[in-house]
């Protein structure tokens, strides 16, 4: 059964001990830590990942060095200092009204803006939702902090329609046109985005 990574907790039950039938001889901690961590239940190993479909950062490294940057921010405020200053003014100062220095699922209707959110959460120290010890833990300034940042770039360096889009679609626009920067995305969204880049250049 292939089955989203949220599921396991809530049908290991159901399923057999894939440990005792199928990896007795392979040492789980070998494989990606986070997802080997997030399949086993109490008693069993339930789930084990076939593909690390992990949330990527994508950026577009040719509009990055007409920029002047050599290299991506590494942390959320950098990023948003550097969308809001360098890439708004450039905008304005080449008329061009349709780019926006970062794109995002904020879609409401879909887990993706919750994934989305955890990861700016995380990376500002705000720890989990719910603690490996069952406390939730969310409700802390860290992860306040984190969400009205990414609020305020709507309509600032990210395009109003963040909190509808779904991550099909935005893909395409990011792959053939030079009016996005950064795109957070799946592996799967940046196969897509190079494959429209290389049909628009032939």
């Amino acid at each position: 059964m292939a089955i989203d990574l949220i599921w396991p907790g809530m049908l290991s039950e159901y399923f057999v001990d894939l440990k005792a039938l199928y990896f007795v001889n392979v040492s789980l901690p070998s494989q990606f830590p986070p997802i080997t961590a997030a399949s086993p239940s109490i008693y069993k190993l339930v789930a084990m990942a076939y593909r690390a479909d992990i949330g990527l950062c994508i950026y577009r490294t040719d509009l990055l060095r007409q920029y002047g940057y050599r290299e991506p921010p590494r942390t959320w405020v950098r990023a948003g200092g550097l969308w809001r200053l360098e890439f708004r003014s450039w905008r304005t100062s080449k008329g061009k009204k349709q780019f926006w220095g970062f794109v995002w699922s904020g879609g409401r209707l879909t887990r993706l803006l919750t994934c989305d959110a955890l990861e700016w959460q995380a990376a500002e120290g705000g720890g989990r939702i719910i603690e490996e010890d069952q406390t939730i833990s969310v409700n802390n300034p860290q992860a306040i902090r984190a969400w009205q940042r990414a609020a305020r770039w709507v309509g600032s360096i990210s395009p109003p329609s963040v909190v509808w889009i779904q991550r099909v679609g935005f893909a395409e626009t990011f792959g053939s046109q030079a009016t996005r920067t950064f795109m957070r995305n799946w592996p799967s969204a940046y196969v897509d985005s190079q494959a429209v880049r290389v049909a628009n250049s032939r």
